[in-house]
């Protein structure tokens, strides 16, 4: 029995010295199997922003209140009131142009909706564990953000034709005494992970 207790002891030692040092990386691990939900919808209505080569500015992909940087994906030819965009797993086509403008020369910016039958989600869940971050100082004086947590935004887009487009996106809220948690969402945060499309079998 005792040495059962010892092992259970050292494990659990390992386990916290881990989560204490390695902090967003544990929680990670431990986020591929359980996150708290948070809210749900359906987007109506979405950006797509070229990017510039010139500038080095990504393109970028505005969904619900949040811009995301998506350097991979590009404008591949289509009718004129469709947007189909090739990604790094295949093309996708989204949905009904409602708007375009040109940006410096070639560069276009989109503003497009779902097609009619297509089912659209953006979930959002974080994680059930926080991590410490006990040897940050805040140089300007205030409150400390002494803990931290990830912060999930998955876009499930399903196209009548069978393809689903499936993207991940991972932010971060840290926790100040008095001030609750606080986002720190940042313009252009690359996709975390694109599980892209995949043809339904009929």
């Amino acid at each position: 029995m005792s040495r059962i207790l010892i092992i259970a002891g050292v494990i659990g030692g390992v386990t916290l010295l881990w989560w204490f040092a390695a902090g967003s990386t544990f929680v990670a691990l431990v986020d591929h199997l359980t996150t708290a939900p948070v809210d749900s919808e359906r987007p109506k209505s979405f950006v797509f922003d070229e990017g510039d080569g010139i500038t080095l500015e990504p393109a970028t992909f505005v969904v619900g209140d949040r811009q995301r940087a998506v350097s991979a994906w590009r404008v591949i030819g289509q009718p004129a009131d469709q947007l189909t965009i090739e990604t790094t797993r295949g093309s996708f086509a989204f949905g009904t142009v409602t708007s375009r403008q040109s940006r410096r020369g070639e560069r276009q910016r989109y503003e497009f909706q779902p097609d009619s039958g297509d089912v659209v989600s953006l979930t959002r869940r974080e994680s059930r564990l926080s991590w410490p971050r006990p040897f940050v100082i805040n140089w300007l004086g205030g409150a400390r953000e002494a803990w931290a947590r990830h912060v999930y935004f998955r876009l499930v887009w399903r196209k009548t034709s069978g393809d689903v487009l499936d993207v991940l996106w991972r932010d971060e809220k840290r926790f100040q005494k008095g001030n609750g948690w606080i986002d720190q969402y940042q313009p252009n945060e690359p996709i975390t992970r694109l599980a892209h499309h995949s043809r339904a079998t009929r």
